[in-house]
């Protein structure tokens, strides 16, 4: 529960005083019915005729629940029988009693029919119904209780923000010694928790392989229609005091960092004021559905372990009718299904009796778990909520029956950040990570028995003995662990496995490409011996269907954390979820495997892999390096990285040259482009000013860069633009604008993947835009498209024209991997001089260490297998000039560097030759023209090259006089490069410039 404060509800509270005085009463109806409870006679009385109220109908007919408990426990009965005879016997309870008070709903009417909703983990109804209805129905002998559907409302309190602490365990673990159980082995494997609260983010790093997802359907994973449906940061921070942990850094914010948890997200609303809103309805829904996620009440598997609700209702408990409540039977029917249920105490302290409903109510000593907050010198926080409750008896009365810490907590945030927070909240999850450990060491033992060794076990703290500050004191896992061993219970002992593997994370492309896909893994080594070889399984996240699978090869050491490339493999066409499983790890099996999967979506085509010729695999020896050539015909820039997906380039250009490499090394070859998007100029139909705030709307399929826009301004003066990412974050752009009129502003926002990303102007004097209809989508397929506009017309284009962006090819790179064999290979090194006496000569004097062979290639063409070769160029230009050495055991290693050749002298012909060929324009932007212009007929040649030597153009013209070639150079990076004429024996270089 978040840190607030609720005047709103303490007037309630003085109204109901008010109101007991002179009596319940509307429109002439008395309202006082012992089936009413008071919160919801407070509803009726303010509110104007006609209203409908959300309420819970609890019947009279309820399942004695305890009862089960106690045989349950008299029997040793197990989970699973446990689970089926409370499932099926609520489900008959419900069935047997509903019908007949359904029936008479609608015979009376005053409801609205969408909202009925059967409860059968407690005998009841919602409905949103009339005041008619509500004092009809109190007059019926099947109903024991009608209470208000009432809000839940968390308000944001975190502090600050914070980055990880790589290595670190969050102190307040130590301090409830979740250390001491780590240390034999238990960290919450093989146990299951639910999270009701406002959802998880699925893919922080810190929870991203504890979601039950990964390993199981979708409909068992959460209560929600879809995966990682969260409505703020609460219950991330939440899922993190629980089970959060880093496992790249080892940053460790949870107790049971090991269990896997099932998400319960109660509401995706937000209301005005940005707040996380839920209600009773939605809480009930979770609680109900954590008892038989997948609909079969023949199974238990799926059935959670703890159930943690960081939530409550802010009233005070003297509000409830406590023993009719209907909260009480559906706490009531989770424990005899040997659930544990925890409940935050809440925020409302220190005033006596703050403590939160339905934490307040109390079935015995142990149930449910109320927790309370300290800081961590175990002094009790001043929000933290305190007893006594009017539910139970003097002894159940007071509450709560624990306490954590609970201030500056650091624990997990959206979008992969981290956070100080505090409030009981955080208690309670630290609470319930110890339980998931003991749960792993005592798993016969039900969630009541496990409650009562956290109570009697917990360290005093305070008064001596019971109090309302601390119940029975601060949590000790160890302290409840032998407490259980004291009492006669075994500890099994944790899950060993030798060859524990982990799958951290899993990538695939922005889009998968060629019908296959190309996976990058994280895997780590958790067990004792090295991992040489294991599986990797691709199955249809759905359905489970194998769609492929493959080995692989290599090392991973005890502790290691590895980054592999498995390769490509084929699989179906669209767009689904993919579960990756690393199998059979050292050709046997893991038997730590439930952290072994992950699911991620991929967007599968046919479309053609990176264009990329001449890309192949080579190999080297010990130290050898290699120059790997990745010739491409698209007119982008060749990038090259050291991974498959994400991480920036390690080299640009089409020759890449690698370091001394000592182990099989996997490279990646992608290429960049720079594309234009969106409006022109504001020149296509009428346009006019306008005042911010508005933009434009768009999505992104791929990573791109927006390097500028053009903008129209009729003032000068500062402008912020502000990027709005679907997630909520911001980037933003203070422009200084000097001159009116057309000009291109820098903005350099990073975009990735994702939809609903707004670009809009928020501060400044007006800006252009295009107020006739403009034809929406503008794209670049499957990188960009600029669906309409917002703050205006959505036909409208605002502000932003001419997008200037660089992205990569959209299907992923295109992997070479070196094999480095046993042998050491030479060391390669060469220096060169030019020699200007008779034209452009270089000589080259190879500097390679226990090298007896060498191939030199010149850049241009030419070869020589020299040891000092002598090389005369003819046309000046900046080569790459490549040596590769052999040695004697036949290793070879190479070596690429960049030489450029001057002209000190040139014959006559090639001075005249020089005079008869003119290029025009030169500087050049997209075209220009070589004009040749002979005295005589002769043989012609001509091309274009880059500083490497490299043919972009040819033309072959043979038998000419007089000749205008035009050379398309719109593909072109800006830059320099050379036209080299051939006429009859003589050659000569001009150098051409292209302007961006």
């Amino acid at each position: 529960m978040y840190c607030s404060q609720a005047p709103f509800f303490i007037s309630r509270i003085l109204m109901c005083v008010c109101f007991s005085l002179f009596g319940f009463s509307i429109q002439g109806q008395d309202i006082r019915n012992e089936k009413i409870d008071q919160l919801l006679q407070v509803q009726i009385s303010e509110a104007s005729p006609g209203t409908y109220f959300p309420i819970i109908i609890s019947l009279s007919e309820q399942l004695d629940t305890r009862a089960l408990n106690d045989q349950f426990r008299r029997l040793r009965s197990t989970k699973t029988q446990r689970v089926q005879t409370v499932i099926s016997q609520l489900q008959a309870k419900a069935e047997a009693h509903q019908p007949a008070l359904l029936q008479k709903i609608r015979q009376f009417g005053g409801f609205r029919p969408e909202s009925i909703e059967r409860l059968w983990i407690a005998n009841g109804v919602f409905v949103e119904a009339t005041t008619e209805l509500i004092l009809y129905l109190a007059q019926q002998p099947e109903i024991r209780l009608m209470e208000w559907d009432a809000p839940i409302k968390l308000t944001k309190a975190k502090d600050i923000s914070y980055l990880l602490e790589p290595g670190i365990a969050e102190p307040a673990l130590s301090v409830l010694n979740a250390h001491k159980l780590w240390e034999m082995g238990y960290s919450g494997y093989g146990t299951k928790v639910m999270i009701i609260d406002s959802g998880v983010d699925l893919m922080h790093p810190a929870l991203r392989t504890q979601s039950i997802y990964n390993t199981d359907d979708l409909s068992v994973s959460t209560s929600g229609t879809i995966i990682g449906d969260f409505s703020d940061e609460h219950g991330t921070a939440v899922a993190g005091a629980i089970l959060g942990l880093d496992r790249l850094t080892m940053d460790t914010l949870g107790a049971a960092f090991n269990t896997q948890y099932l998400d319960g997200p109660s509401s995706n609303l937000i209301n005005s004021t940005g707040d996380f809103e839920g209600s009773v309805k939605t809480a009930f829904s979770n609680l109900q559905w954590a008892l038989n996620p997948d609909g079969n009440a023949s199974s238990s598997y799926d059935v959670p372990d703890v159930v943690n609700n960081s939530w409550g209702l802010a009233e005070s408990s003297s509000q409830f009718n406590c023993n009719n409540s209907i909260y009480r039977n559906v706490i009531s029917s989770l424990n005899a299904a040997g659930v544990s249920v925890l409940f935050a105490a809440g925020n409302d302290g220190p005033s006596s009796g703050s403590i939160n409903f339905p934490g307040a109510l109390a079935l015995n000593e142990y149930v449910p778990l109320s927790v309370g907050a300290t800081d961590n010198t175990s002094n009790i926080s001043s929000f933290s909520g305190r007893g006594p409750s009017t539910c139970g008896t003097a002894l159940e009365s007071i509450k709560p029956e624990v306490v954590a810490p609970g201030q500056q907590i650091r624990t997990t945030s959206l979008f992969g950040r981290y956070e100080r927070i505090s409030g009981t909240s955080f208690s309670t999850p630290y609470v319930a990570g110890i339980i998931l450990l003991l749960k792993e060491a005592f798993p016969y033992l039900d969630g009541e028995k496990l409650q009562e060794a956290i109570v009697e076990s917990a360290s005093d703290l305070g008064s001596p003995g019971d109090d309302n500050l601390y119940g029975n004191g601060r949590v000790d896992a160890l302290a409840a662990f032998n407490y259980l061993v004291a009492q006669g219970n075994t500890p099994v002992n944790p899950a060993q496995s030798n060859n524990d593997v982990i799958l951290v994370e899993a990538r695939s492309g922005t889009r998968d490409c060629g019908n296959q896909t190309n996976l990058e893994l994280t895997v780590a080594n958790d067990g004792t011996v090295p991992i040489r070889t294991f599986t990797v399984a691709v199955r249809q996240g759905n359905t489970g269907d194998l769609i492929n699978s493959m080995v692989w090869e290599g090392e991973i050491l005890p502790g290691d954390v590895e980054t592999i490339n498995p390769g490509s493999m084929s699989v179906y066409l669209g767009n689904y979820p993919i579960q990756v499983t690393i199998e059979n790890p050292n050709g046997s099996e893991d038997r730590r495997s439930l952290n072994n999967s992950l699911k991620l979506d991929v967007n599968i085509t046919n479309d053609p892999i990176l264009p990329v010729l001449d890309l192949s695999g080579t190999s080297t020896c010990i130290g050898g390096q290699v120059s790997l050539n990745a010739r491409e015909e698209e007119g982008g820039t060749v990038l090259w990285y050291d991974q498959s997906v994400g991480g920036t380039p390690i080299a640009e250009g089409s020759l890449f040259q690698t370091p001394p490499l000592y182990e099989n090394t996997a490279y990646f070859s992608a290429l960049q482009f720079n594309g234009r998007v969106g409006l022109e100029n504001r020149d296509v139909g009428t346009n006019t000013l306008f005042s911010p705030e508005a933009g434009l709307e768009f999505d992104a399929f791929a990573p791109f860069v927006l390097n500028s826009v053009k903008v129209y301004a009729e003032s000068l003066g500062p402008r912020i633009i502000v990027l709005r990412e679907p997630d909520g974050q911001t980037q933003q752009k203070i422009i200084n604008i000097t001159q009116t009129g057309e000009q291109r502003i820098d903005l350099n926002f990073g975009i990735t993947p994702d939809v609903g990303y707004k670009i809009v102007l928020t501060v400044g004097q007006d800006l252009y835009i295009t107020t006739t209809d403009v034809n929406f989508p503008r794209q670049i397929n499957n990188v960009v498209s600029i669906r309409k506009s917002v703050g205006t017309v959505a036909t409208f284009y605002p502000f932003f024209y001419d997008w200037d962006i660089t992205y990569e090819y959209g299907c992923g790179r295109v992997p070479v991997t070196v094999t480095v064999d046993d042998d050491v290979a030479p060391v390669v090194d060469f220096t060169f001089s030019q020699n200007n006496g008779n034209g452009p000569e270089v000589e080259f004097q190879d500097l390679s260490s226990n090298a007896v062979a060498w191939q030199w290639r010149f850049g241009d063409g030419g070869e020589s297998t020299d040891a000092n070769p002598n090389y005369i160029y003819n046309e000046p230009g900046t080569y790459q000039v490549e040596l590769t050495a052999t040695g004697s055991n036949g290793c070879t290693s190479t070596l690429t560097q960049l030489i450029t050749v001057e002209i000190a002298t040139s014959t006559i012909e090639q001075q005249k030759l020089l005079r008869q060929i003119k290029i025009q324009p030169n500087p050049a932007n997209d075209m220009t023209t070589v004009y040749v212009n002979l005295d005589e007929t002769q043989f012609v040649r001509l091309w274009v090259t880059d500083v490497t030597g490299r043919t972009l153009q040819a033309f072959y013209p043979e038998q000419i006089r007089e000749l205008q070639w035009t050379i398309d150079m719109s593909n072109y990076a800006s830059g320099v490069y050379f036209v080299i004429t051939q006429v009859g024996n003589d050659r000569v270089g001009q150098r051409l410039v292209r302007l961006e």
